[in-house]
Order: C-alpha cells, then sequence, then structure tokens
C-alpha cells in the first residue's frame, strides 16, 4: 500500500506543479513496481503521451468554455420539453431558472 501512496503522491504533485516532464520517468516507475491498476493506469496514459504531458505542463483550463456547453444543452432541453418537471423544479429551488424571456430573445 505504500507503494500506491507514493505514486498517486508523486502524479498529484506532477499535477500541482505543471510537471508533464516528470510523466514519462512516472510511468516507468509504475510499470517497474507491478501493480496491476496502476501499470493499467500509467500504459492508458503512455498511449497518447504527448497529449497528457501537454495537459500537466499548461496553466489553462477549459471549464468555462465546458459550462456554456452545459448551459446551451440546457436551454436546448427545456426547448424541447425534454426537462421533466422535477428536473425544472429541482433547478427552481436552486435558483438557476433561465427567465422564459432570455430564451425567447435569443431564438430569432
Amino acid at each position: 500500500m505504500d507503494a500506491v501512496t507514493r505514486h498517486v503522491r508523486s502524479f498529484a504533485t506532477m499535477m500541482r506543479d505543471l510537471r508533464g516532464d516528470r510523466l514519462p520517468a512516472w510511468i516507468d516507475d509504475v510499470r517497474a513496481s507491478g501493480l496491476p491498476a496502476l501499470v493499467q493506469y500509467a500504459d492508458g496514459l503512455a498511449l497518447d503521451l504527448d497529449a497528457v504531458i501537454a495537459g500537466l505542463s499548461v496553466t489553462r483550463s477549459s471549464g468555462q468554455a465546458e459550462r456554456q456547453n452545459t448551459r446551451v444543452k440546457l436551454i436546448k432541453r427545456q426547448g424541447y420539453g425534454r426537462a421533466n418537471s422535477t428536473f425544472s423544479e429541482r433547478r427552481s429551488c436552486f435558483g438557476t431558472e433561465v427567465p422564459h424571456h432570455k430564451i425567447s430573445d435569443r431564438a430569432g
């Protein structure tokens, strides 16, 4: 269990410190450890190593774009009537209801 903890903490440090350059060495260490679940994870990362290194090295986030995509899907769902009443009621309770005049203003 100590080896798992060490590898997971090492990976978390790479993510936090944006040190994607350390990933190949981390993958080699994990493979040498022989821990099946971590080896499988490391092998998956190695399949697209350049992209994973870039993801661990860049400070930018796609969070804002994902938020907008989710918002647009929600508005579309409302327009098609696919949002059931329970879903709409929950949204109303949490104050995230989209005013109907804003939806109709954007539609045309």
